[in-house]
């Protein structure tokens, strides 16, 4: 099972560079990239389920703008990103860190920026900077 999960993140990575993706491979790079599968994409996006699976079994010619729209919403990608074969595949952020963008987000701009401080602080500490000496031993 783990192979064919390597497998998997190798030949995403390499239909990145190499060729271009069409809607449904970008929907599903996007789920990959943070751990989730069509259930939780309907259930954390607010489409029903059902939408999701005629993408997959119908076609996605004819989506709804406002399906759309929802996915870009969630995904936190552009409608040019979503539906043009050709363009730059977007900044692919881990599980990680769309977490901690999510907890960012519920604070107020207080917590925002003391947010903000400590990690610019933490930027300018060798310790936690990558490629560094200390990372190295």
């Amino acid at each position: 099972m783990i192979d064919f999960v390597i497998f998997c993140m190798y030949y995403m990575i390499w239909k990145e560079v190499t060729m271009k993706m069409n809607f449904l491979e970008k929907i599903d790079r996007l789920m990959f990239d943070r751990g989730i599968n069509r259930h939780t994409l309907a259930a954390q996006s607010g489409i029903p389920y059902t939408t999701i699976m005629g993408l997959y079994t119908k076609g996605y010619d004819k989506v709804q703008l406002s399906t759309l729209k929802r996915l870009c919403d969630y995904f936190g990608v552009s409608l040019d990103y979503l539906v043009t074969e050709d363009i730059p595949p977007a900044v692919v952020i881990t599980h990680e860190e769309q977490s901690l963008l999510t907890t960012y987000r519920t604070m107020n701009s207080l917590g925002q920026e003391e947010v903000t401080r400590y990690a610019d602080y933490c930027a300018t500490k060798p310790e936690y900077q990558k490629n560094t000496q200390s990372e190295a031993e």
